[in-house]
């Protein structure tokens, strides 16, 4: 299995050059929440550009505060934007979790409209050309996002343990939360089923198969 980090603002100052020996491929940040440009990750034009220039292939994620569908509208709008003019051949992922507790702070969507914001997100992304697919993490995966609706979007399952427990079908694994290099504390991987495949100068497999609200503006404008 080819061996992989994603990366973001947290690891500023690491160089992908320190990686290139231990990196298969790269996943990286674009950004979180709407379009908004405070809301692009700070780290993401430089860690692309380096790791083109080491010919490492890279997707990118966008972390997702969607609360309604409208919101993963303007949350495509930003990542589009990120990716003019580049190539992520490892695809596009929407990141769905909610790891700062803002979704149940401001009103936690129920299961239906949380697949809905992903299928959206996804949808989207694809009708521009993109592979993509949606990060999560087991417990998410098996509750909150369990529905046959997402089955034809890959999954990148993080579940930070010696094996993958999840059912479904899925090409990346995210394993650990501490593999440690230059004294940098990184989130690694595994590309389980290599999904890439060459058609021209874009990655796709035509399909992505597998083998916020007014108040947020004014406060902290994750969402629409």
């Amino acid at each position: 299995m080819l061996h992989g980090f994603d990366l973001s603002y947290a690891q500023e100052g690491l160089s992908v050059s320190s990686l290139k020996d231990k990196a298969d491929f790269l996943l990286l940040r674009a950004g979180y929440g709407g379009d908004y440009s405070d809301q692009d990750d700070s780290e993401f034009d430089r860690f692309v550009k380096e790791a083109e220039a080491l010919k490492i292939p890279w997707g990118a994620y966008l972390y997702s505060y969607a609360l309604t569908e409208k919101d993963a509208d303007n949350e495509v709008k930003h990542m589009l934007r990120l990716l003019d003019g580049k190539n992520p051949t490892l695809g596009v992922w929407i990141d769905m979790e909610d790891a700062d507790h803002y979704k149940t702070n401001h009103g936690m969507p129920s299961n239906d409209t949380l697949v809905n914001i992903c299928y959206k997100f996804c949808e989207q992304i694809e009708n521009k050309g993109y592979y993509t697919g949606i990060y999560a993490s087991l417990s998410w995966l098996e509750n909150q996002l369990k529905s046959s609706k997402l089955d034809r979007f890959n999954k990148w399952v993080a579940q930070w343990n010696s094996t993958c427990d999840y059912k479904g079908a899925y090409s990346i694994w995210q394993y650990t939360n501490k593999y440690e290099i230059a004294g940098k504390r990184l989130d690694a991987n595994y590309l389980v089923n290599d999904f890439r495949k060459e058609e021209g100068d874009k990655v796709s497999n035509g399909k992505s198969r597998v083998l916020q609200t007014g108040e947020n503006q004014i406060t902290q404008h994750y969402g629409n």
